[in-house]
């Protein structure tokens, strides 16, 4: 049996409306820094797959982590830590048999898996508004080479 006579009441809101816009968190940096550093990897690899060679482009084309982010948040921004991957090899060959994946990679680049390999024991904590200071500097690079050099002036 339905009532028609009922009135519903307002929900209440627990908090007050934002009057401005959202502020931009560390979360936000990091992602857009993530983009930024992407971008810049595929422009420097040409927009060419490193495992087949094939030339990909839009959401095929993947920059890719040799060193996690998570095992070493200071070389995520670094472009030698970054590369240029098709769809497939990314999620077929790199995340499914990382070991191997490891392996051509240290022979293809054996200077940046040399490089990775003695940053990743170098831990650095990176403030809030260093971050923000990078994100910056960053935004307004030309070319992946004027980013590396601000990257590695930076950090």
């Amino acid at each position: 049996m339905r009532r028609t006579n009922m009135k519903r009441t307002p929900l209440k809101r627990k908090t007050p409306m934002r009057k401005g816009p959202k502020a931009k968190t560390r979360g936000w940096y990091s992602k857009e820094l993530d983009k930024i550093a992407k971008r810049f990897a595929k422009e420097r690899d040409g927009y060419t797959c490193q495992m087949s060679g094939e030339k990909v482009s839009g959401s095929n084309a993947h920059g890719s982590h040799v060193i996690p982010v998570s095992a070493g948040l200071n070389l995520r921004w670094d472009l030698h830590n970054i590369k240029c991957l098709s769809y497939h090899n990314h999620l077929n060959v790199w995340h499914k048999s990382p070991l191997e994946a490891a392996e051509w990679f240290r022979k293809k680049f054996p200077w940046r898996w040399q490089y990775l390999q003695e940053r990743r024991e170098v831990r650095t904590k990176i403030s809030t508004p260093d971050l923000m200071e990078f994100y910056e500097i960053a935004k307004g690079c030309d070319g992946w080479k004027e980013y590396q050099t601000a990257y590695e002036n930076f950090f």
